[in-house]
Order: structure tokens, then sequence, then C-alpha cells
């Protein structure tokens, strides 16, 4: 019993990672063939900017995997994401910052939304923990 939770273990790591691979390999592919996916898949902003938010939420996952703590900053965690990506993802879809804010165990990826002021009811959300295996949320 204990051989199948051990590789099951082994295995998860190595699962998220492939999987990513993929998504990020399509997604450049259309880029490559001229499509302009995130507009043409996903006409309205919001939309836009939690995908690219979810992209951030990935790679901090993959960090928290490896055992890696989480970047303070955006800038300390886009420097970890592919060159060709750092610009898309460091700003939302109405071409604001987005923020990233550790508070002990969690973290938050936040942008100001289309009203573009941090802090209000707009604002797209996506929390996570920096701990492995545990829930991440977005926030309405």
């Amino acid at each position: 019993m204990n051989r199948g939770v051990d590789r099951q273990k082994h295995w998860f790591p190595l699962q998220l990672l492939s999987i990513t691979v993929v998504g990020l390999g399509v997604v450049f592919l259309l880029w490559r063939l001229g499509m302009d996916t995130a507009e043409d898949v996903f006409p309205h902003p919001a939309d836009r900017t939690e995908l690219r938010l979810e992209a951030l939420q990935r790679q901090l996952e993959q960090l928290t995997t490896a055992g890696i703590e989480v970047p303070a900053t955006i800038d300390q965690l886009l420097a970890k994401v592919p060159a060709r990506m750092r610009e898309t993802l460091s700003k939302d879809a109405w071409d604001r910052p987005v923020r990233l804010q550790r508070t002990g165990a969690h973290y938050e990826l936040r942008s100001s939304g289309p009203d573009g002021a941090f802090d209000t009811s707009d604002d797209i959300v996506v929390r996570g923990s920096s701990t492995p295996a545990t829930n991440k949320t977005r926030v309405p």
C-alpha cells in the first residue's frame, strides 16, 4: 500500500509539469500561427485576466511543489516565467500591473479590474497556499 502512495507522490510533480508544458505549448503554437487566441477565444478582458492570473498561479504551484518559497514580489515571480511570456503575464487585460501579496503561508494574485483601482469590488483575485497540496481559490 505504501508503494502506491510513494509512487503517487513521485509522479504528481511530473504530471503537473507535463500538463503545464502541454498547455503552454498549445498556446505558443496558436500564437505562432498568428491567431490572437486570447481575444478570439476569450473576448472579455476579465476572462483573459483570470487566465493570466491562473498561469501565474501554476508557476507558484510548481515552485511550492519543488519546495521553493513563494517569491515576495511579482517581479521575482516573473523572473521564473519564460521570457516570451513575461510581458503578457505582468499585466492584466486592461494593460495594468498585476499584484502579488504574500501573507504567511498564503498568497494572493490581484488585478485591479476594469476600474483600475486595487481593493475594490471589481478586482479579479486568485488565492493560494504556499504549501503543496492545498486548495486554490478564485474570488468572485
